[in-house]
């Protein structure tokens, strides 16, 4: 049987407060992710959190990572959960993460986290290319509006252009629900795009 991986990317402190940046559906993916975790140390799935930490004070909302991390009891790393610290968007750049998956016979991630538009997204294709089978839970994402040359693009938009390019080529994209029901009702694992 394949061995899949939870990653929960930015669920930070720093990146999740709405007093920094508004984003969209916040309290439904924050809710669909602790849903996505619990689910995870149920089943047997090995749950990686991924945190930006801050280089030099960057990026300002962020403080020590330590500081940063966590939205609840229901989403903090328990036991040996895996903490992997990135410094790009990508969790693979510089990081032990393609090890530690390939220690633990890891072939397929399920994705989820912040934001939609840049980590999430970059993450999906690293793994990608790095032969994963890839999954990304769309309501477990969260990201907030853009602009582009004085125009706003809303955080819908954003949100569905990225998932829309993620389906096209790199990852299947599914809804918490449909992603726990497929595990309950035993049927073949999702993941491989």
């Amino acid at each position: 049987m394949k061995k899949r991986a939870l990653m929960l990317i930015d669920v930070q402190r720093g990146f999740l407060d709405t007093s920094v940046r508004a984003l969209q559906n916040l309290r439904s993916a924050t809710e669909n992710t602790a849903r996505l975790l619990d689910h995870a140390r149920a089943s047997g799935d090995l749950p990686v959190h991924v945190h930006n930490a801050p280089v030099g004070g960057h990026p300002p909302y962020l403080s020590a990572a330590r500081e940063a991390v966590g939205m609840g009891a229901r989403l903090q790393p328990v036991d040996r959960e895996p903490v992997i610290l990135k410094r790009s968007a990508n969790p693979f750049t510089n990081t032990e993460l393609h090890d530690l998956l390939i220690d633990r016979n890891v072939s397929e991630l399920a994705i989820c986290g912040a934001l939609s538009h840049l980590c999430v997204d970059t993450a999906a294709r690293a793994a990608r290319d790095l032969g994963y089978g890839v999954t990304v839970i769309h309501d477990a994402c969260a990201t907030h509006d853009l602009s582009f040359r004085g125009a706003t693009v809303p955080a819908d938009q954003v949100h569905a252009a990225f998932m829309a390019a993620l389906e096209a080529a790199v990852a299947q994209t599914v809804s918490t629900r449909d992603f726990i029901e497929s595990d309950t009702l035993g049927a073949s694992r999702v993941g491989s795009a």
